[in-house]
């Protein structure tokens, strides 16, 4: 039979040939194998615990169609809630800008002892506020157009500018002709703004 001390195995496999019985001529695989076994079985050789490579960190598909899916609702019922409200500041802002200028042409009737006009042009958004010089030649002292979004509402009754040629005019007095002017944006929100006789200028919801 095969000598098997003529091996110089490892402390695992020789402490493992220590359980063939006494007299008995040891198989050099048995002797492995009970070696290895023994090894195995104790501290030195323990293996790490299996740990599957789909951690709790990672998200199913299900999951993540469900995030998406909320994402999409939330969305949906903000969107429009954003846009209104930025149609909303585009139609303010418009309103207060026309009614700065109203006041400023006023303003400068009054100083210039002149005739200021402002005249509207609704098709396209603009206005144009003028005056004449001493030679009856019209200057133009500003050109405005409206935002996007906003447009002159000649289509709703309470705008009266088209009475009056689509313009206004104040005199050197301050007076002007009595008209209102309603602006809307394209969520159909209106806001107006009358003159009075007087020259008073005030922004109607």
């Amino acid at each position: 039979g095969m000598d098997v001390n003529k091996y110089k195995l490892s402390a695992c496999y020789t402490a493992g040939a220590h359980d063939v019985p006494a007299g008995d001529t040891p198989n050099i695989g048995v002797s492995l194998m009970l070696g290895y076994n023994r090894c195995c079985s104790s501290h030195l050789c323990r293996l790490p615990p299996f740990r599957s490579k789909t951690g709790s960190a990672g998200f199913s598909l299900i999951e993540t169609l469900v995030v998406i899916s909320i994402l999409a609702i939330v969305a949906a019922a903000t969107i429009p809630n954003l846009i209104a409200w930025r149609s909303g500041m585009q139609l303010r802002a418009a309103v207060n800008e026309l009614r700065n200028d109203l006041e400023s042409a006023k303003t400068r009737a009054v100083k210039e002892n002149a005739t200021v006009t402002v005249a509207f042009e609704p098709a396209s958004g603009q206005y144009r506020m003028t005056c004449p010089d001493e030679d009856s030649n019209t200057i133009l002292l500003k050109s405005q157009t409206l935002p996007a979004g906003v447009r002159i509402a000649t289509e709703n009754p309470a705008h009266t500018l088209d009475s009056l040629g689509n313009q206004t005019s104040f005199s050197s007095r301050g007076t002007a002709g009595a008209c209102t002017i309603v602006l809307a944006n394209q969520q159909g929100r209106t806001k107006s703004i009358g003159i009075t006789f007087i020259g008073k200028i005030e922004v109607k919801d």
